[in-house]
């Protein structure tokens, strides 16, 4: 069955794109089904196995990165731990994959693309990693992290997410102008600045990031746009099947608070 064409594609594509042959099957199913699956399906979503697939995964990323680097401090550790296990390391990893082509969710969520947001297959990455250990322990848990982790290296290219392209893409995908970036701030110490961008779409401005280099502001503003665009997509989806309906109050569809796509100060 082509993932492509199902939400409900058969775990036996998954399993191989994994490399993981699971004793307990259910642990997959449960590790790729959203909260906002129908609940008839009887299956639990993945919340429980995404926080232990954080643990598990910090844990080897710490490890190895201990053995590497013999002479790192621990501020340095932390740094390089970070950039292995943030969102978008494992946003990329689950693209690699296809994750989002697996994951079971309600058919409003998936109408409005959650499936590809990179919250939700960043998470249902770590459930899988949970649900490997569970059935097969720390050992195989590790060896897929690896895999599909570049080896924990971090300064592998491979995590890099170019969240630029990513906008540049669906937005032309949907007929639309090519983002503008524009810089719009600098302060700081000269030897510690923090740049302030913004990306338009003609002459709205969709998003806005903080950075320690222009690169990284704008990367950071292309980001908080695409937050945007998902949460707007979930909004007009919900309305839409309110007004459908008749009903006073729109049905509820788990959302992701665009405020949480906002940038950080580096």
């Amino acid at each position: 069955m082509n993932g492509q064409n199902s939400p409900y594609a058969g775990l036996s594509e998954l399993t191989s794109k994994i490399g993981y042959e699971f004793r307990d099957v259910s642990l997959l199913e449960t590790a790729v089904t959203h909260p906002s699956a129908p609940r008839d399906t009887g299956m639990p979503d993945y919340q429980r196995l995404e926080f232990l697939g954080d643990a598990v995964l910090e844990l080897c990323a710490s490890r190895a990165l201990f053995d590497r680097y013999t002479d790192a401090r621990e501020g340095e550790l932390t740094t390089k731990r970070i950039k292995i296990v943030q969102e978008a390391a494992l946003t990329i990893a689950a693209q690699k994959l296809g994750l989002s082509d697996y994951i079971r969710m309600s058919p409003g969520d998936r109408k409005c693309e959650a499936h590809m947001k990179p919250s939700v297959v960043s998470d249902v990455y770590e459930a899988i990693l949970g649900a490997i250990y569970l059935d097969g322990g720390l050992r195989e848990a590790d060896a897929f992290a690896r895999r599909t982790l570049s080896d924990y290296d971090p300064d592998n290219p491979a995590f890099d997410m170019n969240w630029k392209s990513q906008l540049q893409e669906l937005i032309q995908a949907q007929g639309g102008d090519t983002p503008v970036y524009h810089l719009v701030g600098k302060k700081g110490p000269p030897h510690a600045p923090i740049f302030s961008s913004v990306v338009q779409f003609g002459s709205s401005v969709m998003g806005r990031g903080n950075g320690t280099s222009k690169k990284d502001a704008e990367q950071r503003a292309a980001r908080n746009a695409l937050g945007k665009i998902y949460h707007d997509k979930e909004r007009e989806y919900i309305s839409n099947q309110s007004r459908s309906c008749g009903c006073a109050d729109a049905p509820h569809y788990p959302q992701e608070d665009a405020a949480t796509f906002e940038t950080q100060e580096a």
